[in-house]
């Protein structure tokens, strides 16, 4: 028996302006400052993230050898994983700063950083990290993407493949395959083609998706 489910977001293909009560005065002082992605190999994934995407390195942490409770290490060895760790906080930066002060000083008013995370050894491992696209994961399930504004999209698309980067979706084309849906998922509706045809999906060495939206949306 289908079971019914009205949808939080509104009719299909539409875009509802969010109506929200002004944010609690208590919150006023928060903003999302950064997200934290798993990598297997800086020197395969670095270059992604500066010469493809032109990120620039705000500064890296090395932050050596500790112990960290991971479940699937307590269950197969009955132990925790002691390991050394480094993090890259990269930006969309023009230029670099030496001024150790002056990064961390202005470090909590940064928006729109990404960390990557080396778990010294984790290049030589036969695994991939969890991204949400995995063959062997379920589909649809836990990671989806990040989002990129972007002003010449196939410009990006043309740099990624060079770089050798899978490249997901093109842009000017949707379907039910480049959205990352499971097999046998209906096409999307026609006002969500022409949504999704503006983007283009790229594949980070890692396998998360980054989604290029172009500063201007149009129909295709």
């Amino acid at each position: 028996m289908a079971v019914h489910y009205t949808s939080l977001a509104g009719e299909p293909g539409q875009h509802n302006v969010g109506n929200d009560a002004p944010r609690p005065a208590e919150t006023k002082g928060i903003h999302l400052h950064h997200l934290c992605l798993r990598i297997k190999d800086p020197k395969i994934t670095l270059p992604f993230f500066r010469e493809v995407l032109g990120m620039r390195t705000l500064f890296t942490y090395n932050a050596g050898s500790f112990s960290m409770c991971v479940p699937v290490y307590l269950l197969l060895f009955g132990r925790s994983l002691t390991s050394t760790v480094d993090s890259y906080y990269m930006y969309h930066g023009d230029e670099g700063n030496d001024e150790t002060e002056k990064v961390w000083a202005d470090f909590p008013n940064q928006k729109g950083l990404v960390e990557l995370i080396h778990r010294h050894g984790s290049e030589n491992e036969d695994f991939s990290y969890a991204s949400g696209h995995h063959p062997t994961e379920p589909a649809m399930s836990g990671f989806g993407h990040l989002g990129l504004i972007v002003d010449d999209v196939p410009a990006l698309v043309q740099r990624a493949k060079k770089y050798g980067c899978k490249i997901i979706k093109e842009q000017g084309v949707s379907s039910a395959e480049t959205v990352g849906w499971p097999n046998g998922t209906p096409q999307p509706i026609q006002a969500y083609n022409e949504l999704y045809s503006n983007m283009a999906m790229i594949e980070s060495p890692d396998g998360y998706w980054f989604e290029c939206v172009p500063r201007v949306l149009e129909k295709h």
